[in-house]
């Protein structure tokens, strides 16, 4: 859903001058109209949690605004093939991004401001909302904000402390990505390892 939303929303406001906002809530609600069967048999069969209704309000949302913010972006400054360009970059955030993480880091979650998350092998009954997971989206929101803004940063001093805003919040927070959870690189997992046990033939 958060997939769907991002680039419909994002190829609509890339070509489109209506309202961006209430366009993607228009878009959001035909999404959430579509996935009511899903609702009605998750809560008939009893798999409807308080998480997994956080995860379809806190997926979509962001992803849908994400892609609006791209193609809003685009339009603003009438680069030629908006939609195209768009498109470009939304695959490019959400698999060319993917792609790095995978190559760089041993995790096998993924967070991504496109599909939302990827939590790995799951060995619970259930998957559970976590700081990480906000923290994430609060990232999402940040680069909403920001490429929102862009546009028209300088039209007054309200738009430019915002934007700023938005830019130093964004620099200090990826900062942490690490302390969040959002990324596990080799050398964190090693710190949180017990030690290491040395064989003739293996040493982990």
């Amino acid at each position: 859903a958060g997939t769907i939303g991002c680039f419909w929303a994002g190829i609509r406001s890339a070509s489109s001058f209506k309202s961006d906002f209430f366009e993607t809530l228009r878009i959001l609600g035909r999404i959430y109209l579509a996935a009511i069967p899903l609702f009605i048999l998750a809560l008939i069969s009893g798999c409807l949690t308080l998480d997994g209704v956080g995860f379809w309000i806190f997926i979509p949302f962001p992803s849908a605004f994400f892609g609006t913010a791209i193609g809003r972006l685009i339009r603003e400054f009438k680069l030629p093939a908006p939609k195209l360009i768009t498109i470009l970059i939304l695959l490019f955030c959400a698999f060319g991004i993917w792609v790095l993480e995978f190559f760089s880091f041993p995790q096998v979650y993924f967070y991504n401001h496109v599909w939302g998350l990827w939590p790995g092998p799951i060995y619970d009954e259930s998957v559970s909302l976590t700081g990480s997971f906000f923290y994430f989206r609060w990232l999402t929101f940040l680069w909403i904000i920001l490429l929102w803004i862009i546009p028209n940063w300088s039209q007054n001093l309200q738009t430019k402390l915002i934007a700023a805003l938005a830019l130093v919040s964004l620099m200090f927070s990826y900062l942490n990505l690490d302390e969040a959870g959002i990324i596990s690189p080799t050398e964190t997992i090693q710190a949180q390892l017990v030690g290491d046990h040395q064989t003739e033939h293996f040493e982990f």
